[in-house]
């Protein structure tokens, strides 16, 4: 169980890094459409 948890846990802070991340490609396109589609380019590469 604990072990299990464990496991989890990565997972769990890896998924609210990504809700970050796309919140703030989400900011930068308003700002700056080019970096962001940039920056997208390097994530999906």
């Amino acid at each position: 169980m604990m072990v299990h948890l464990l496991l989890q846990m990565p997972l769990l802070i890896m998924g609210i890094y990504f809700v970050h991340l796309e919140n703030l490609l989400f900011k930068m396109s308003i700002m700056d459409n080019n970096y962001s589609q940039l920056m997208l380019e390097m994530v999906i590469l």
